[in-house]
């Protein structure tokens, strides 16, 4: 909405006016508006008269325009403001949650250290138990009873 305004009021301004517009109607009953006069085809035809602008208007309308663009680009700098706060936010808590990575990692570190390394521990084996096999492998019956 704010963009239309924008372009009616600079189409004002920057568009000398014309003093006469045609309105005509061609016999498939289609009205176009234009700035030459209507066809011989056309079935209906009227001029229609464009007020001149008053200076006084034009400068207003110019001193609206102005402050709705100062406006605008107040409105833009407080946004990017805002985004700028919650982007180095965010960045704070991602270094945080790093920093807390960290700690919880050097705590697991130091908690197996801490823990006693078992090094030469003897190995039982039982001969009664014979080793898992994955099902489809058959032993060579050659090098076993």
């Amino acid at each position: 909405m704010k963009r239309l305004i924008l372009i009616l009021l600079a189409a004002m301004i920057a568009v000398p006016v014309q003093s006469e517009v045609f309105k005509c109607q061609a016999a498939g009953q289609k009205t176009i508006y234009q700035a030459a006069p209507c066809p011989a085809t056309a079935v209906n035809q009227q001029i229609i008269e464009v007020e001149k602008l008053d200076p006084a208007k034009v400068a207003q309308a110019q001193a609206r325009l102005k402050a709705w663009q100062a406006d605008l680009a107040e409105k833009a700098a407080a946004k990017r403001k805002i985004q700028k706060e919650l982007q180095e936010a965010l960045d704070k808590q991602a270094v945080i949650d790093a920093l807390n990575r960290n700690a919880a990692a050097q705590e697991e570190l130091a908690e197996a250290a801490k823990r006693p390394v078992i090094i030469n521990q003897p190995v039982v084996v039982n001969p009664f138990i014979r080793p898992h096999r994955p099902h489809g492998i058959r032993p060579n019956r050659a090098n076993h009873p």
